[in-house]
């Protein structure tokens, strides 16, 4: 089943691409009264389009897509958690040792 919600919250390009846009139409009706009031405010509507298009189309040519992960991403990760994991607990193993000398020494 698709659920845009889902969609928003894994790819970050999608929703810089909202903010872009959000900004564009707040900017346009900010346009509106000086377009009344000023004679050559007639660029700046034109402007925030541009400016919005240029943004729009270098997010998605350059953002890269942070939601999905390979494969062999999440494998390396794995492996790297077992060797730390496996690390933790020889080092943890050598301390209880340690102790347990130290303990028996005392006595």
């Amino acid at each position: 089943m698709y659920k845009p919600k889902r969609l928003l919250q894994r790819d970050l390009r999608l929703q810089a691409t909202l903010v872009i846009w959000l900004f564009t139409v707040v900017s346009l009706f900010a346009c509106v009264p000086l377009l009344a009031f000023v004679e050559n405010a007639s660029l700046l509507p034109c402007m925030a389009f541009l400016i919005s298009g240029i943004s729009t189309v270098s997010v998605w040519l350059f953002g890269k897509n942070s939601g999905s992960i390979s494969d062999q991403e999440i494998q390396r990760l794995q492996k790297r958690i077992e060797v730390l994991e496996e690390v933790a607990c020889d080092r943890g193993f050598q301390y209880d040792q340690e102790f347990e000398i130290q303990d028996s020494s005392n006595f």
